[in-house]
């Protein structure tokens, strides 16, 4: 485990050192909210992290507007990173990556973008989550 960051958490923060600052305030309020209520802090939901903190980096820009080369590298790792998840957190990381963050940038400028970076991975993408088809 990768302390009160979690598993997912600590694959954002190595790959997106931009996010760091929302990263931070997550775990912020899990202190802060769970001492509220007496509760120990609890490590943010993979959910969390792409909503709050990778979504808002790609949603309505990836494909659309232009992003720094090493950014959607940086990206491209983080998802095969992410796939490559074996054992009881797949699910998991397979569920927050595909209903969290991909259905929200499924499009085709999208797909463009990221095969102009790593075609095999955008080809992945395509058999697992069925999103980034040739449309």
């Amino acid at each position: 485990m990768a302390g009160i960051l979690g598993d997912f958490g600590e694959l954002v923060w190595r790959h997106f050192w931009e996010a760091r600052e929302p990263i931070v305030e997550l775990i912020r309020l899990a202190v802060w909210g769970e001492t509220e209520f007496d509760d120990p802090p609890q490590q943010p939901l993979y959910s969390e992290y792409v909503t709050q903190v990778v979504g808002p980096m790609f949603k309505d820009r990836l494909g659309h507007v232009p992003l720094d080369r090493d950014l959607l590298e940086r990206f491209a790792q983080f998802l095969r990173a992410a796939m490559a998840v074996e054992g009881e957190q797949k699910f998991a990381f397979d569920y927050a990556i595909e209903m969290h963050l991909l259905y929200l940038i499924d499009d085709a400028p999208a797909a463009a973008a990221m095969r102009e970076v790593d075609p095999e991975l955008v080809t992945m993408v395509q058999q697992r989550y069925g999103v980034w088809l040739d449309r």
